[in-house]
């Protein structure tokens, strides 16, 4: 079954780091969601992305999500959108799967 949303839309904005978190990414999918306070972190060894969704810590030390993406392969798709969307802006020296 293919799950490739129609259109995924994202808005990025970067915070000065050097390693780690680079900022914040909006997820627009197909006009009908949108995921905020998305975290963008560089992977350690400098291989694209990976994303961070909202949570809370609860007392007990365990964290509980406002939202996930619970099919991976949705994932990937909005994941692939939001490193097309920080080399469309040039911000940062990470290599993206379409230079891999």
């Amino acid at each position: 079954m293919n799950m490739k949303p129609e259109k995924i839309e994202v808005s990025f904005t970067p915070i000065m780091a050097e390693k780690g978190l680079q900022g914040f990414a909006t997820i627009r999918i197909d006009d009908w969601l949108e995921l905020g306070s998305v975290g963008v972190f560089s992977r350690a060894d400098g291989s694209g992305f990976r994303l961070t969704f909202p949570a809370k810590r609860l007392s007990s030390g365990t964290y509980k999500f406002y939202f996930r993406i619970r099919n991976s392969e949705i994932e990937e798709h909005i994941r692939e959108a939001v490193e097309r969307e920080i080399k469309k802006l040039g911000l940062f020296s990470v290599k993206t799967l379409d230079e891999e």
